[in-house]
């Protein structure tokens, strides 16, 4: 519920989680909570899947809205214990040569051939191994859509006492405390 009483929704993820990345419009689908939310399922993929990786690196692209993206995706990464490595402005070859020199896993935010107002997001396991839906994407995508229907499903911080000094009643949802 928002501030007015009304009820907040989740953007589908079936309408941007692809066979081999995400994609969707920046600002609906795309949205730093988003991007948090997929850092955080996809760090708990990880450490699943690879119990001795100590942390994701990460790169974008140089659309507008990459860089607060990328950040995002690093806050939700970090919630799981993993560190981050920012390769910064770089090509997606980069970050897969980034993922097999470092042996890590990776995140390079970017949509390719599509027009600026989108972005997305490739993930790569240690060595540069893409991860589609058959290999893991799937369980990202599954993992954020519990975790994103139970952080929208209860109240924000601000409604507690004593408030959170960083949250907003336009947008409680941007809190940190709301995502941890």
């Amino acid at each position: 519920m928002s501030e007015t009483g009304t009820t907040v929704t989740a953007p589908r993820l079936s309408s941007f989680v692809k066979a081999y990345d995400v994609r969707g419009v920046v600002g609906e689908q795309m949205t730093p909570a988003v991007a948090r939310a997929f850092g955080w399922a996809f760090g708990r993929f990880v450490r699943a899947e690879a119990p001795s990786a100590t942390g994701v690196v990460v790169a974008h692209d140089m659309r507008e809205s990459s860089p607060e993206l990328a950040s995002a995706f690093a806050q939700g990464v970090g919630s799981t214990g993993l560190d981050t490595v920012f390769a910064g402005l770089a090509s997606t070859d980069m970050l897969y040569f980034a993922s097999g020199v470092l042996d890590l896993p990776g995140a390079m935010f970017t949509a390719s051939h599509n027009p600026a107002r989108y972005n997305g997001i490739k993930l790569c396991m240690a060595g540069a191994a893409p991860i589609s839906l058959d290999t893991g994407l799937a369980r990202v995508r599954d993992a954020r859509r519990r975790s994103w229907t139970a952080r929208w499903s209860r109240r924000s911080c601000r409604r507690a006492r004593p408030r959170c000094a960083t949250c907003s009643p336009t947008t409680p949802r941007t809190c940190t405390r709301w995502w941890t």
